[in-house]
């Protein structure tokens, strides 16, 4: 991060550290992977520990607690690049209602779990119609061909509701 960066960024994390949230009813739609409270749990001074071993701790601001307790009062005010990785529908909406917003024109937008967790696909669609984001949605393939991961690059011109407008360009 600090060798690549020729612009000074600040980088923000924000995980619970406490494992996934109990998953709601659009979790469970479809045949997807839904995952239980608590599971996928990192450990704070582990991640810490990374940080530091990369010496890039001044660079980065970290923030535990649930996404619906923290995104919303989050300083964060210009996002480059916005990495969603909550599985789960609340956490994902919840990430995009709260930062999607501070992407800049033309900043990308790349959702982890999107073609692994049903919820995330949900929060995800319904974010991009709800906010008529039209914005291409590339597909981020694993070594057996299934959807993984989705971006889409902020458009330059989002219009009146905030999403539409020329998404960028390009195919994956």
């Amino acid at each position: 991060m600090k060798d690549w960066d020729l612009c000074g960024r600040r980088y923000w994390g924000f995980d619970s550290f406490q494992g996934l949230p109990a998953p709601v009813d659009a979790d469970k739609v479809g045949g997807m992977s839904v995952g239980e409270a608590g599971i996928m749990a990192a450990g704070q001074k582990d991640v810490e520990a990374h940080f530091a071993a990369a010496n890039v701790t001044e660079l980065v601001t970290l923030t535990a607690g649930w996404f619906n307790e923290t995104l919303p009062g989050a300083t964060v005010e210009h996002i480059a690049f916005l990495r969603l990785d909550g599985d789960l529908f609340v956490s994902t909406w919840d990430g995009l209602v709260n930062l999607y917003p501070k992407v800049v024109p033309g900043g990308l937008v790349y959702v982890d779990d999107y073609g692994a967790f049903n919820g995330c696909k949900l929060a995800v669609d319904l974010y991009r119609t709800q906010h008529g984001i039209t914005a291409p949605l590339h597909w981020i393939r694993e070594e057996d061909n299934h959807v993984e991961a989705v971006w889409w690059r902020k458009p330059l011109n989002p219009g009146p509701r905030g999403g539409r407008g020329h998404g960028g360009g390009g195919t994956t």
